[in-house]
């Protein structure tokens, strides 16, 4: 509940800045800048926990609205895992494979300020950066393979009586984990092509993992396991094309 107060709260203050804001920078136009545009941007924060998140947005030609889709994929081995500041798991080195699918839209402010005083518009000569506000939601689907070597239940037989010992045992995990997105952003414009932007949402996501064994302890983390409400913060990179 604190973080969709916070982002609701987050929401109205962006609003009323970017409308201040961008009123002194609107100015009539003969073309419309309104366009048909891809934008195709990193997600390096995924590099953390060895993955690789690249994403294609389209916008239609006069429309203040986006959609996007990002897939991901996550392989390698991650060591001093319960250290990681995206993970801060149970387990301290972890091989992880898997994938993922996010599928998200966006309504640009400025777009809607501008459209909704029926000016045309279009960024002002040597205007450098230029920043864009945004509402986005998203919905997403992640799966990973998890290997690791870790803390569980060992059975032996002693007298035909199976007794169980806790101790280091290899363990392999299967996670699926969906979830919901909504928040606010800023794309900044260095130049014609080249944009960085920031992002803030609130999330809600279940994750489902099934291990290996009965013996095997369920996988914690940030990242990979995450269930529940939260809020997180993000940016990405990249390059546009009309």
């Amino acid at each position: 509940m604190k973080s969709i107060l916070t982002l609701v709260t987050l929401i109205c203050m962006f609003t009323t800045t970017s409308k201040a804001a961008l009123t002194d920078t609107i100015k009539a136009a003969p073309t419309d800048s309104l366009s048909a545009n891809y934008m195709v941007g990193l997600h390096p924060l995924q590099l953390i926990v060895n993955g690789f998140k690249v994403e294609v947005e389209r916008r239609a030609s006069g429309s203040p609205y986006s959609f996007s889709l990002s897939p991901e994929f996550y392989f390698g081995t991650i060591e001093d895992a319960n250290t990681n500041i995206m993970l801060y798991a149970n387990r301290d080195v972890v091989d992880v494979t898997g994938f993922g699918i996010n599928l998200s839209t966006r309504i640009y402010v400025y777009d809607m300020i501008v459209r909704s005083n029926s000016v045309n518009y279009k960024r002002h000569d040597n205007q450098d950066p230029f920043s864009n506000f945004y509402l986005f939601g998203a919905l997403e689907y992640r799966y990973f393979d998890l290997n690791y070597s870790g803390k569980g239940w060992i059975r032996s037989q002693e007298n035909g009586i199976d007794i169980y010992k806790f101790g280091d045992i290899e363990q392999q995990n299967s996670v699926h984990r969906g979830g919901l997105n909504i928040g606010i952003g800023n794309t900044i414009f260095f130049g014609d092509r080249f944009f960085v932007d920031f992002f803030g949402y609130s999330r809600i996501s279940k994750a489902f993992q099934s291990p290996d064994s009965e013996e095997s302890l369920p996988y914690k983390d940030r990242f990979f396991t995450l269930s529940g409400n939260s809020f997180a913060l993000g940016f990405r990179f990249g390059l546009l094309f009309e």
